[in-house]
């Protein structure tokens, strides 16, 4: 028997009398029965005592986001059904390209309504691409593949195609690539000067 709300003491009543009682709300409870309840003041220390339920229609949401920025990582949950003052834990996700700061596991504890866990992930800095140097139409290889290590993931980096003699590159000279995915490319096309 959890108390929720102090005892209160009512004074100055009259012995023999009636006198009603009726519960008060108490956020994440519902109290059982009519929330009404009489007494009859015939001896002295005489007690009233309102018991409540806890609520199951509490929800809590749950955001992964980017330290610093605060960009939204994953979609954010939300958690319904839970019960008022219990205790719930949360682990942290996989993301593709980050790492998620702390342990990856927080507890929530529903004593108020509305509330959130967040998991902040930091982007990993291990992230590598290849360059490729190919002949259009034939895929032959021009100049050897680079790659580019230690990269961060989310980020955009620009390539600029450079001089091959007896070739000249196929549109733009710069690509961007963003690092949204492990094992990407950017491919540069040449095809041969007709001198």
């Amino acid at each position: 028997n959890k108390i929720l709300k102090a005892a209160e003491t009512r004074t100055e009543k009259t012995f023999g009398d009636k006198y009603e009682e009726t519960a008060p709300a108490i956020t994440g409870y519902s109290v059982v029965g009519t929330g009404k309840q009489e007494i009859v003041l015939d001896a002295y220390n005489k007690e009233i005592t309102f018991y409540y339920t806890a609520k199951e229609d509490v929800s809590y949401k749950v955001n992964y986001l980017e330290k610093d920025t605060n960009k939204i990582l994953k979609a954010a949950e939300t958690r319904t059904e839970k019960t008022f003052g219990d205790k719930y834990e949360e682990t942290a996700p996989a993301i593709t390209g980050y790492s998620v700061e702390g342990t990856g596991k927080q507890e929530i504890v529903l004593d108020a309504y509305n509330k959130e866990i967040t998991f902040f992930y930091t982007a990993n800095e291990d992230v590598s691409y290849k360059v490729n140097y190919l002949e259009k139409g034939t895929n032959k290889i021009l100049k050897a593949a680079e790659t580019r290590e230690n990269r961060i993931f989310g980020k955009t980096y620009e390539e600029t195609a450079p001089a091959i003699t007896g070739y000249s590159v196929e549109g733009s000279r710069k690509q961007n690539i963003v690092l949204n995915a492990y094992n990407k490319e950017i491919t540069f096309f040449y095809t041969a000067n007709e001198d």
